[in-house]
């Protein structure tokens, strides 16, 4: 329930923590991501991350970060998986985190790519809606290049 209060003041309330409380929060939200069993409250915890994230990923602060979305898209735990969708869903919404983003376009494909072929709907599902997104960030003919890749899958 926490989280949920938190997460509209967040953006005011981070700028005024110190660099070293910030890292630790960071630090605790991803374990919490990892080690929480109750789908709400993981799905809340994302939201969270996803909030703090895109102040902290435009200014280089979190990077991090993608590295353990794409250890969470590998994860035996479908609950794991599901959060790495959504947690790359809400990052490409927001246009500051996509100029980070586009860079590791190839990865972020190839992720979606993994998680539309899951056999658990809920990753299928964020996954579809993380790829929605991330055609936003598809420029010019080799990023469509990259993209012809996913068709299969999704056909």
């Amino acid at each position: 329930m926490a989280v949920v209060l938190l997460r509209p003041k967040i953006t005011k309330l981070w700028k005024k923590l110190p660099a070293a409380d910030q890292t630790i929060i960071k630090a605790k939200l991803l374990n919490r991501i990892v080690h929480e069993t109750e789908r709400l409250v993981r799905v809340s915890v994302a939201a969270l991350t996803s909030q703090i994230a895109r102040i902290e990923v435009p200014a280089g602060r979190w990077n991090e970060l993608l590295s353990f979305l794409d250890e969470c898209s590998k994860s035996q735990q479908a609950g794991h998986r599901e959060v790495a969708m959504l947690l790359f869903r809400a990052l490409a919404e927001h246009p500051k985190v996509t100029e980070f983003l586009h860079p590791h376009l190839r990865t972020l494909l190839g992720i979606v790519t993994t998680g539309l072929a899951d056999p658990i709907p809920s990753v299928v599902t964020e996954a579809l809606r993380a790829l929605g997104v991330i055609l936003e960030l598809l420029e010019d003919q080799t990023d469509f290049e990259m993209f012809s890749a996913v068709v299969p899958p999704l056909v």
